[in-house]
């Protein structure tokens, strides 16, 4: 399966959320109905699961989160 770990704002819909989050998909939304928006990109779920593993931050996330 491949995973993208960017996405152009002007690809992503309503559908795109659980990969992209709200604020991103929405942007894409209002783009697509001609809103006026700079060019963006938005970094996927994946992009940020795969940072958080491959720096070991599981744990310490978990920890901070407790603690608050």
């Amino acid at each position: 399966m491949l995973f993208h770990l960017t996405i152009p704002l002007a690809d992503l819909s309503r559908a795109d959320v659980s990969e992209a989050g709200g604020k991103a998909a929405n942007s894409g939304e209002l783009i697509a109905k001609g809103f006026s928006s700079p060019d963006g990109f938005v970094l996927t779920t994946e992009a940020y699961r795969r940072f958080i593993e491959s720096n070991n931050l599981e744990k310490k996330i978990e920890t901070e989160l407790q603690s608050a």
